[in-house]
């Protein structure tokens, strides 16, 4: 049975630069506002799950009605969500102001925006059969820094399957793609966990033509602020200070190979709220797959919509049949198959803020802006098929397993907070709101 988490957000003004109108035209899309009181600033009621807390008002350490009760954890997980919360509106002010354009019904999938001045924004349709469109931005701020913003409207990879990439990271590698003349994640691990919603990340990604390999350390908070006026799960990332030989006393890995090099992530924001799109925009043409509707094709139509539409059993044996994409996409089920069923994205949408400042190794006048425009369109294509694929597939993949097996309580705990009848942001709730989907 699927279970809907409604959020409402107040005041976008408490995490975003509102001097800014390429801001505040994103967010009149993305948010719900109040012209008054807020579950946040209202005073608690005596049905409220629990009054505000010194210093957290009504936010929470994610999957943890409390803060941590050693001090100095708790103060430098205070000091991290301001950091969050100020990250947002420090990149978004040094941003320049574009008008936006939608990529929909572009011949190629994408819009450049702007490519000049040291700054490249386009906006990318991920996947023709799929409802989410993604502006991607690059700012170059100085010599060695850049800023970084994605807003992902309506994505399909849904909450769960999202939150199950950042807590199992080291099944990432082997499930996105390797290609051949890009960047792509090699490892990904939780080196240390210092709480419950405070990890260390160690992340390798491929070198890529005269660019060295990464070898990257973040230190991730997770955050929900679903009764704050954000009213949404926020993420905060950065990477321990240069030069340090430990952080908050664990000792941090040197570099070994001469292909790798450290970048520093200087703050990363991610905000998510939830989405009530359909992650794919078709409905299954019959109860079950039929045959592949390419001539000479032997095998099922795909029981991901986003594969084959419905009725082919991938889109290159649509467009070029009967030749077949990847196993990871073409099944080849063979006709006929009684077992043969959907596979349908259940874990609904979500929108997805990021806002980052970075140094890179080398300096940014090296970087031509339209070789970030093409990495950018290029990524996002190739992966985000994957992201609606986990959507659909999701109960046939190893982070499945793990969320059903739930070794630390960790999905279990975030259910429960979620889907919390007595919170502020589940007794403001009004129809039409939209929902985090959290199936379990």
């Amino acid at each position: 049975m699927m279970e809907f988490v409604q959020a409402r957000v107040h005041n976008p003004d408490d995490y975003k630069a509102p001097e800014s109108p390429r801001v505040m035209a994103a967010v009149d899309v993305e948010l719900i506002l109040e012209p008054t009181t807020t579950a946040a600033t209202a005073a608690p009621s005596s049905s409220s799950h629990r009054p505000s807390l010194p210093g957290w008002n009504f936010a929470r350490p994610l999957n943890n009605a409390t803060p941590p009760e050693d001090a100095a954890t708790n103060e430098h997980q205070l000091k991290t969500l301001e950091k969050a919360r100020t990250m947002i509106k420090t990149v978004w002010s040094r941003m320049p102001n574009i008008e936006q354009k939608s990529a929909a019904g572009t011949e190629k999938g994408y819009r450049v925006l702007r490519e000049r001045d040291g700054c490249v924004s386009v906006n990318i349709i991920g996947h023709p059969l799929c409802v989410a469109e993604a502006t991607f931005d690059v700012h170059f701020v100085d010599t060695w820094t850049t800023d970084i913003v994605l807003r992902a409207k309506d994505l399909g990879t849904g909450l769960l399957p999202l939150m199950a990439m950042l807590r199992e990271p080291d099944l990432i590698a082997d499930y996105l793609p390797h290609p051949a003349g890009l960047p792509f994640i090699e490892g990904l691990d939780i080196d240390k966990t210092f709480h419950e919603n405070d990890w260390m990340y160690h992340c390798f990604v491929s070198p890529f033509g005269p660019l060295p390999g990464a070898d990257d350390l973040h230190a991730i908070t997770l955050f929900d602020l679903m009764d704050e006026p954000e009213g949404a799960i926020v993420l905060y990332a950065e990477s321990p200070k240069e030069g340090a030989k430990e952080h908050r006393g664990w000792p941090i890995p040197k570099v070994t190979s001469w292909r790798r090099q450290r970048n520093f992530v200087l703050g990363a924001t991610t905000v998510i709220k939830p989405s009530s799109a359909r992650p794919v925009s078709l409905d299954p043409p019959s109860s079950k797959p039929a045959k592949c509707a390419s001539p000479g094709c032997r095998f099922h139509a795909n029981p991901a919509l986003s594969i084959g539409g419905g009725l082919h059993c991938c889109l290159k044996c649509k467009e070029k049949g009967p030749k077949h994409a990847a196993p990871a996409y073409c099944q080849k089920r063979e006709f006929p198959d009684d077992n043969i069923k959907w596979s349908l994205a259940e874990h609904g949408c979500i929108d997805v803020e990021l806002a980052v400042t970075i140094k890179f190794p080398i300096p940014t006048w090296l970087i031509p802006l339209a070789f970030v425009r093409w990495v950018a369109v290029k990524i996002i294509k190739l992966y985000y098929p994957y992201l609606v694929l986990l959507n659909e597939r999701f109960d046939e993949t190893p982070f499945a397993q793990r969320v059903e097996a739930d070794k630390d309580g960790f999905y279990a705990r975030l259910g429960q907070q979620l889907k919390d009848a007595k919170r502020s942001f589940a007794r403001t709730r009004e129809n039409g709101d939209p929902a985090f989907v959290f199936k379990k």
